[in-house]
């Protein structure tokens, strides 16, 4: 059986859930209800609600050993709520510190974070909302153009369907890819206020990113301010000059010969390298 209690910020009192706690069975569910109550009209409302679902054989350090012992899960809840009348949403004045976001280059998994300021110069709080469209990529692009050259050879193989298929599922697991997220994506700023949000970018393979986040200002069409996204993700890679090979000009035995060789990084991220000399070589 486990438990689950909610938790009401202090400055969240136009909310709250019902029932406040409740303990669920093995393989069952539980329905709360959230309550909205604001009191002052033409107002904005959000806030963040946080269930901390736990087992029950945790309530008590008697019940449990540090093997067994598993902390409570936090599950939060973002809200919001208005108070305006239909069509009653004033013109936001909101800014972007800046409407272009690149991404230091990073490895493949690796994640890379921006920050980027929204301001209410208006004397009204202002509700925010950003979503990112799909991110674009060149390995799709290329996919595409692959898959156009598969569609005009489907026209005269007969077997055309099946690389269709195979290419269609392959080209839609790479758009379904979330390479670029945001925190908060949502919330409210008062009035001469600042929201900071942080961006993630986050690849999954050696190739340059693109999207575009849109902040949705009170939920209007017509206030929606467009941030462009850029990463590049990067392999490790060297270039080494006359592909990999130094020749020396002949010499006397005992004497030395030096010379030098050009090796090259073609990626934007800093590599460390050491040169590894074969043991029967190491004293010439």
């Amino acid at each position: 059986k486990a438990a689950a209690v909610w938790r009401v910020p202090l400055d969240g009192a136009v909310w709250a859930v019902d029932p406040p706690s409740a303990d669920i069975r093995p393989f069952s569910s539980q329905a709360f209800k959230v309550v909205f109550k604001p009191g002052t009209p033409n107002r904005f409302y959000y806030t963040t609600l946080e269930c901390y679902v736990f087992y029950k054989t945790m309530r008590s350090f008697r019940l449990v050993n540090e093997v067994s012992f598993v902390p409570p899960t936090c599950l939060p809840l973002h809200v919001h709520g208005h108070t305006f009348p239909p069509m009653g949403f004033f013109t936001p004045d909101g800014h972007l510190n800046k409407h272009a976001i690149t991404f230091p280059a990073c490895h493949p998994s690796e994640q890379n974070h921006q920050i980027l300021m929204l301001s209410n110069t208006g004397g009204q709080p202002m509700h925010w909302h950003i979503t990112i469209d799909s991110t674009v990529s060149q390995h799709d692009e290329e996919l595409k153009k692959t898959r156009a050259v598969r569609e005009q050879m489907s026209a005269i193989l007969d077997d055309g369907s099946g690389i269709m298929d195979s290419m269609g599922g392959t080209l839609q697991a790479a758009e379904s890819r979330i390479i670029f997220t945001c925190f908060p994506s949502s919330g409210v700023v008062p009035p001469g206020g600042q929201q900071l949000i942080a961006f993630r970018f986050q690849p999954q393979m050696a190739t340059t990113y693109r999207a575009r986040a849109r902040c949705r200002l009170n939920r209007m069409d017509s206030a929606v301010l467009d941030v462009a996204l850029m990463g590049q993700s990067f392999n490790p890679r060297l270039l080494l000059a006359d592909e990999g090979s130094i020749f020396f000009k002949p010499s006397h035995v005992g004497s030395t010969a030096t010379r030098n060789y050009m090796i090259e990084n073609p990626s934007r991220i800093a590599l460390t390298f050491d040169w590894q000399i074969a043991q029967r070589h190491g004293g010439v």
